[in-house]
């Protein structure tokens, strides 16, 4: 699993995403991940003491995903074991 996680955060430019240290990152991300569930319709988690929900399509616009962007899966990752 980690290295599937390293190769598609390698291929979306996202190679130093989790490599951050910073004062309070901790603390936030114990937060975050302690909050953190899925939902029908999007995720939800709390981040300084405030309750945040996002839908699916706010998720995708945050993070920057071109709403135009169509991936196969199956070509784009071939190695991916989905299973």
């Amino acid at each position: 699993m980690d290295t599937e996680v390293d190769l598609i955060f390698q291929m979306v430019g996202w190679t130093n995403f989790w490599d951050i240290i910073e004062l309070g990152s901790h603390l936030l991300t114990n937060e975050f991940l302690c909050t953190f569930a899925i939902l029908r319709g999007g995720i939800a988690f709390r981040m300084f003491k405030q309750d945040i929900m996002l839908s699916w399509r706010e998720l995708s616009d945050h993070l920057g995903f071109s709403s135009r962007c169509i991936l196969d899966i199956d070509s784009d990752l071939p190695n991916f074991e989905r299973h």
